[in-house]
Order: structure tokens, then C-alpha cells, then sequence
């Protein structure tokens, strides 16, 4: 739902070509962006990639995604980078692959979300060839806490920025 990435990368990159995905309603604003300040190299929708792509990235949105396997499985072998930004894990080989959420900061609009496993979520991207190169903790969210969970059993619970690398 926001295009800054996009203006800041394309401020700074020749050819760039701008993939967006979002919900539709989010789309539709963003088409009329497009429209009005004429921006050929920002493009809606799902599409086929017969190329690599650079970079794919999830801002902040792969946690609101049901099955995210099938989002990021199209995509494997045709992005040389995959950037899972602002998206909360936790650490623990005896808990399940990810849990339900119930996010409440953004009264009165009320979100479920998943927050992953990072053991389980790396060995996915291993599987599919791709190797994590960067793991960081993302502080954009200066009043984001997970003070209500037994840091025992969550361990190392935080929102972290991923960066994978495809290995051929």
C-alpha cells in the first residue's frame, strides 16, 4: 500500500521495472497514481516472468498472506534475491511452522497475521535454493512490543528483515 520504495528506487535506477501486488482496493488507488503521472515502468497485477527478476520483495505483507508458500513458490528460480522485510518470527524446534496473530495496534481496524518459525521458514527457502545472506531486526515500528509472550517458549521474538540469495 505505498509506493515510497518505488520513487526512491527509481529516482536512483536506470530501467527500473516496478512490479506492484496488493490488495485491490490498493490497487485501484495505485492505478490512478500511475495514470496521472504517467509511470511506465510501475506495473499492476500478477504477471509471468520469463526473465530473473533482481529482487522480490514483502514489505511488511508476507505475514497477512494465508498460504504464503504458494505466493513466494511461483517465484523461486527467477528472482536472484528475495527481501522478506518488517515480519515477525520467533525461534523454537518444538513449535509449529508459524501461529495466528492478533494484531491491535490499528484500533479500531482489528488484523490477523502469522508470525513464523524461523527454523522452518529458512529450511522452506533452503529447500527452493535459496540461502540467507542478512538477518536483521526491523525497529520501523517504534511502538511494536511482544510483551504478552513467554519469551521461553518464543525465543528471540522480534520483526525481522531477510535477505536470501538464489545458489544455481
Amino acid at each position: 500500500g505505498n509506493l515510497n520504495l518505488f520513487f526512491y528506487l527509481n529516482k536512483r535506477l536506470d530501467n527500473l521495472k516496478y512490479y506492484f501486488k496488493d490488495q485491490i482496493s490498493v490497487e485501484e488507488k495505485v492505478k490512478k497514481i500511475i495514470n496521472q503521472k504517467r509511470l511506465n515502468n510501475l506495473i499492476l497485477g500478477q504477471y509471468e516472468f520469463s526473465e530473473l527478476i533482481d529482487v522480490l520483495y514483502f514489505g511488511s505483507s508476507l505475514q497477512y498472506i494465508d498460504s504464503y508458500k504458494d505466493k513466494i513458490s511461483p517465484f523461486f528460480q527467477k528472482a536472484r534475491y528475495i527481501l522478506i522485510a518488517q515480519t515477525p518470527f520467533f525461534e523454537n524446534q518444538k513449535l509449529n511452522e508459524k501461529i495466528i496473530l492478533k494484531q491491535l495496534n490499528m484500533h479500531p481496524v482489528i488484523n490477523y497475521l502469522y508470525m513464523f518459525n524461523f527454523s522452518h521458514f529458512i529450511n522452506f527457502m533452503e529447500k527452493n535454493n535459496y540461502i540467507l545472506m542478512e538477518k536483521n531486526i526491523n525497529k520501523v515500528t517504534k511502538f511494536l512490543n511482544f510483551k504478552n509472550f513467554d519469551k521461553k517458549k518464543y525465543i528471540n521474538l522480534n520483526m525481522y528483515d531477510l535477505l536470501f540469495k538464489y545458489k544455481k
